[in-house]
């Protein structure tokens, strides 16, 4: 967790110091496209997430606020925007996380005009203590070292094309990364060519492990996208081979049958449940299903979430 927090050092650095209003035409697909050269043959996960669509919706936009404003974050967010003069949120554009373990992890940023020019300008002008932070110089491969004010390990950043800005837990993970080659394994290549990486939320993980006796996962794929006030997600677990496929999506077909009869299934739940389809496409187990933005808020709403 050490390390994923170091991560996010840098995360909320490219948050805190970006620009809105760019000369490129930056896109949250730019994420995608820096780090899909610099993909390990095996990463443990690969996951992404599209802001620009994310921050259209309703639950977002409803909860967002709430959750800074819980979080104690809303007040640095407005120190900053005064001292900054902009909104860091309006910058981020898209994230890419990829993982080749649990010690090695990277995050590909998509900005709005973000470069070291303007983060270490930003940086001196943040008095506030609790987010003041330093950024050192760039070196021969644009990678700068951010040191937070109030101690804590560093966390390492570099400065690609199209405002793409890469984060990592140290300088060691981060060389790491950007010296991969984007070759991966086939089995892993088919999984990334099938997701919908335009997605709001998407994502590949890639750790082999055992889902419950006689039933063994190679990888899992899909993605969660929202159009006109409908979230959909599309699910695929590759298993070893059709027959364990079958087998699981006839027993997820009968424990939803069987619930569905019931009768217990709470009304607020009754049209997710109704929308949900289980089935294989030869050694992969599909799980669909679609949910109004709507009725979350009405669920959040009743469990006082908001």
């Amino acid at each position: 967790m050490n390390k994923i927090r170091r991560v996010s050092l840098g995360l909320a650095a490219c948050a805190l110091f970006a620009m809105a209003g760019a000369a490129h035409a930056d896109t949250a697909a730019d994420a995608w496209k820096e780090a899909k050269g610099h993909l390990p043959a095996k990463p443990m996960a690969v996951f992404g997430m599209n802001f620009a669509t994310i921050k259209s919706s309703q639950i977002f936009q409803q909860l967002w606020p709430m959750v800074m404003q819980q979080a104690g974050a809303q007040m640095k967010l407005d120190k900053f925007k005064a001292a900054c003069g902009f909104d860091p949120l309006d910058s981020i554009q898209g994230i890419v996380l990829v993982m080749i373990d649990e010690k090695a992890v990277g995050a590909f940023v998509s900005t709005k005009n973000m470069d070291y020019k303007l983060m270490s300008s930003c940086a001196t002008k943040i008095t506030d203590a609790d987010s003041k932070v330093t950024v050192g110089p760039q070196d021969k491969d644009g990678i700068a070292i951010i040191t937070p004010a109030k101690g804590g390990k560093p966390a390492a950043i570099a400065f690609r094309p199209n405002h793409v800005i890469v984060a990592s837990d140290s300088e060691a993970s981060l060389r790491t990364i950007l010296g991969a080659t984007g070759k991966v394994d086939a089995a892993l290549g088919s999984a990334l060519g099938k997701v919908n990486t335009n997605a709001a939320v998407w994502g590949v993980y890639n750790k082999p492990s055992d889902l419950e006796p006689g039933e063994h996962m190679q990888l899992g794929y899909g993605q969660a996208d929202l159009k006109a006030g409908i979230i959909a997600a599309d699910l695929h677990v590759v298993m070893d081979d059709a027959a364990q496929a079958k087998k699981a999506a006839d027993k997820g077909n009968k424990q939803l049958a069987d619930a569905k009869a019931s009768g217990k299934i709470p009304a607020q739940f009754a049209e997710m449940v109704k929308s949900v389809k289980i089935s294989n496409n030869g050694p992969e187990l599909v799980v669909n299903g679609s949910v109004a933005e709507k009725e979350i808020l009405g669920l959040l709403s009743m469990m006082g979430g908001m």
